[in-house]
């Protein structure tokens, strides 16, 4: 099922109970997912605060925020995954099944009711960050810290991004197919 925006129709018009049920619960399930990330993150950037950072340390956090930020947050959520995330959420308001509801954050992330394309690429992404999450846990303390501190930086714009991308899909009909 590919979800596309219907010019004909109000964008924020609502879906009813369902739909209202299905946007909630994707969107609300997916923020909750990367809030809870962001959480468990922080702890582990603030634990590499008990270290002695020397100058390496302090270039390498610097470059990765500004990297992460630039990489993850911006290009990543704001210019390719959160109008795609929004764009199905607002499908959801419209057009939910009982199905797509009970699965709303994973129809709303691209793992079902989406192209193949589509799909693949959901579940490729989800492969690459549990890699780097592998990795990244063998690091030692404070270059573990240093660089969880860029990826919650990335999540916490990819967050926003989100949010606001999804209260513009709701207003003005989504940016995206």
């Amino acid at each position: 099922m590919t979800l596309r925006y219907d010019e004909g129709t109000a964008a924020g018009g609502g879906g009813g109970t369902l739909g209202t049920v299905a946007l909630v619960w994707g969107v609300g399930g997916f923020t909750l997912l990367l809030a809870f990330a962001v959480w468990r993150l922080a702890q582990l950037a603030a634990a590499s605060l008990a270290f002695d950072w020397h100058a390496a340390h302090w270039a390498l956090f610097a470059g990765n925020l500004l990297f992460m930020a630039w990489v993850e947050g911006y290009r990543g959520f704001q210019q390719s995954y959160s109008p795609r995330l929004a764009a199905r959420a607002h499908h959801l308001y419209r057009h939910a099944t009982a199905l797509q509801t009970l699965l709303a954050p994973l129809v709303c992330m691209g793992f079902l009711h989406a192209p193949r394309r589509r799909v693949i690429s959901a579940f490729a992404l989800t492969a690459g960050v549990v890699a780097i999450v592998l990795v990244y846990r063998a690091l030692p303390q404070p270059w573990r810290g240093i660089l969880d501190a860029g990826v919650v930086v990335g999540l916490l714009w990819g967050l926003v991004a989100t949010l606001l991308h999804v209260g513009r899909s709701l207003r003005e009909g989504p940016s995206v197919d």
